[in-house]
């Protein structure tokens, strides 16, 4: 690999490491939530039901606000929204804190959650749009994918940091959420006049903001693309215990299948961080969701365990390298005043996706689901690739 290939200007920038560092810790308290209340949960009454309910809460609170949120990060500075967001996430984290420790009504601690959950609404993406221009624009594109490696390396570190905290006081998982939170309202502080290093793409310009989302023909694919692979990821996630069962294995071992994926995926991120400039885009992004939808329709008929785990490593590898793109895509075509707001849509699908999958497997088989997510990924994908943004044509045109 070459001084100059696109992996290098990404790692070699300070101000990507900074935006990096500071993203995760806004995103660590979400990835943390579900954990830390059903670790309190079972450590305090001995079952986890109550945790759960405040989970259900949470994120009730955070679908239910998403449109608002989007909004409200179109009319105000992102760094000012994201500042005082995780800062107000992690005073409502104190009061569940408070609840637990005090034994008060379960429905103070409900309403907490779901203050906690719209308070955050929208956050995914106004995070992801504080990384334009930490990079030069040559390597943005591998910049896209080595984030969502981080977040994918993120996904187990934050739970687990969270289950750690249950050895100093059966609270401290609630509480722990609620430390991180502060410590990221901290950070954008700190870092809000140096994380943009390369143009001025991720600068605020106050009389660019975005107010209301417009429409965005090539947003709005992405936003759907989203949502089909939410559909992968709840066919794959919730459906882990299941497929662990088909094969004789104990349910207990479903976290393989969780770290199988994970690893797949950032090997694969690497590749396509380091793969050549030249390469060309949409036929790698092509290659990937063909990798995808391979693997979900092999898994689908149920064959031998080691063609299973191949079909397992085919699904995991492209997860990185096509999220990656998706985040890229919106971030080059949508105007920077609604690039937050199209960002936090795009996760918000990819959250509804992954909810209809955990309903639909209810009612449909696993194998259906896998049969769907792969005709459904390539599908949207050649929806999104062929959908082009008006000034993308007339660029085009004039070479």
């Amino acid at each position: 690999m070459s001084r100059s290939s696109p992996l290098n200007a990404v790692l070699g920038s300070s101000a990507f490491w900074r935006y990096s560092a500071t993203a995760s810790l806004m995103r660590a308290p979400v990835l943390m939530a579900a954990v830390a209340l059903t670790t309190t949960s079972i450590l305090m009454t001995g079952t986890l039901a109550a945790g759960a309910v405040l989970a259900a809460w949470y994120v009730g609170g955070t679908v239910v606000a998403t449109p608002v949120m989007v909004h409200v990060v179109g009319l105000l500075p992102l760094r000012r929204v994201l500042r005082w967001q995780m800062f107000a996430h992690a005073v409502l984290w104190v009061g569940i804190a408070a609840c637990w420790l005090t034994g008060s009504a379960p429905w103070i601690s409900a309403m907490l959650a779901a203050g906690a959950g719209a308070i955050i609404a929208g956050n995914g993406g106004a995070v992801r749009a504080l990384m334009s221009g930490t990079v030069p624009a040559e390597a943005a594109r591998s910049a896209s994918t080595v984030d969502v490696t981080f977040l994918d390396i993120l996904i187990f570190l934050a739970p687990l940091a969270a289950a750690l905290a249950s050895l100093i006081h059966p609270v401290a998982p609630v509480a722990t959420v609620a430390v991180v939170g502060f410590a990221a309202a901290a950070a954008v502080s700190l870092t809000s006049r140096r994380i943009v290093a390369h143009g001025d793409q991720g600068r605020e310009h106050p009389h660019r903001r975005g107010g209301r989302l417009r429409w965005d023909a090539q947003g709005v694919s992405w936003i759907l693309f989203s949502a089909v692979i939410g559909l992968y990821f709840g066919a794959m996630e919730v459906g882990a215990p299941g497929l662990v069962v088909t094969y004789g294995f104990e349910v207990s071992l479903a976290w393989m299948i969780f770290l199988v994926l994970s690893a797949t995926s950032v090997f694969g991120g690497w590749v396509d961080a380091s793969r050549p400039q030249s390469t060309s885009e949409d036929r790698w992004a092509l290659v990937g969701a063909a990798s995808m939808s391979a693997g979900c329709l092999l898994l689908a008929f149920t064959p031998p365990l080691a063609w299973a785990v191949i079909g397992l490593l085919l699904t995991g590898l492209p997860v990185a390298t096509l999220l990656g793109l998706r985040s890229h895509r919106i971030d080059v075509h949508v105007s920077p005043p609604q690039r937050a707001g199209y960002l936090s849509w795009a996760f918000a699908a990819q959250n509804a996706g992954f909810a209809c999958a955990s309903l639909l497997l209810a009612h449909v088989s696993q194998p259906t689901m896998f049969v769907c997510t792969g005709v459904l990924v390539p599908l949207a994908l050649l929806l999104a690739l062929r959908t082009r943004h008006p000034r993308a044509r007339v660029v085009t045109s004039a070479r």
